[in-house]
């Protein structure tokens, strides 16, 4: 819980600070690098996390974690802060949540881009659970185990953020492609039952994963408001936090009436609903749109 309540704070902090650092021009490239250096972190620290918890135990390796944060401590304190990008100061008032949630909804595409965060976040990011439970139940291996697979996992993600790294590709269709092809790898992971298969599905789950958080992180930064940023990121912040408490549970009741496979299936269907239909809604709106603008040419 403490920690939890630390990263609420902190990642919607991280998410707008990226402007700072690097500027608008730099910003969607710049949202991906962020994205390959989180799946970075994701891809060694099962590694050496599996190594010390097998030789030291639980407590030291989360002591050895704990210690490795005085080195980012260090970087913020040093950082030159009159290179930092200038922003717009918001003064603190009541009702900044509100007119935050307003904002989103009153944007088609944040809007629509919202929905289907959450529900991919809720449905297709429970890697902690999904991948313990494989490594568990499917390999009947052990923290190594595990590690191999967070690994793959990791290592995909870097690779699809450098794909969106390269291209800058922002947009709802990038990211309702990114959900589709994240149903795609679960139905693979889920069809594979030995090492070798799984860590190459585990890894096109990894790149599926990594491209569609890019895709998400850049539209919504580019999209929104300098004023707004904050609270935007702070929204992303809080769909991608508290889809666990939500998507956790239900992947562990599903996993134990459907077994891993199926439950895995089950939520690639609803990541691939959830764009299908976010798809035809979007095309509505477009053409409703665009036939209110002939209207009013009409009129005029």
């Amino acid at each position: 819980m403490a920690l939890g309540l630390v990263r609420s704070f902190d990642l919607p902090a991280l998410q707008g600070f990226v402007k700072d650092l690097v500027g608008p021009a730099d910003l969607p490239n710049a949202v991906a690098w962020t994205n390959v250096i989180n799946a970075t972190g994701r891809m060694v620290g099962p590694v050496f996390g599996g190594l010390l918890l097998t030789a030291l135990g639980v407590a030291p390796g989360f002591l050895i974690n704990a210690a490795t944060f005085a080195l980012v401590v260090v970087v913020l304190a040093t950082l030159r802060r009159g290179e930092l990008s200038p922003r717009t100061h918001v003064p603190r008032a009541p009702g900044q949540v509100r007119d935050g949630l307003a904002y989103v909804r009153g944007d088609p595409l944040l809007a629509a881009v919202s929905v289907v965060m959450i529900v991919v976040f809720a449905a297709a990011y429970n890697f902690q659970i999904s991948l313990a439970l494989i490594a568990s139940d499917v390999l009947a291996g052990d923290s190594r185990t595990y590690g191999a697979l967070m690994s793959a996992l990791g290592l995909g993600a870097i690779a699809g953020s450098l794909v969106l790294a390269r291209g800058a590709r922002t947009g709802l269709s990038t990211i309702l492609m990114c959900a589709v092809a994240l149903a795609v790898a679960q139905i693979a992971v889920a069809a594979a039952h030995s090492m070798v298969p799984l860590v190459m599905a585990v890894f096109a789950y990894g790149v599926s994963a990594g491209a569609f958080s890019v895709a998400v992180i850049g539209t919504l930064q580019t999209r929104t408001a300098e004023e707004m940023r904050g609270r935007v990121m702070a929204l992303y912040s809080l769909c991608f936090l508290g889809s666990s408490p939500v998507g956790g549970p239900a992947f562990g009741v599903l996993a134990g009436w459907l077994g891993v496979s199926g439950a895995l299936c089950v939520e690639a269907s609803v990541c691939a609903a959830a764009a299908l239909a976010t798809a035809i809604v979007w095309r509505v709106v477009r053409r409703s749109r665009k036939w209110d603008v002939r209207q009013s040419s009409w009129q005029g």
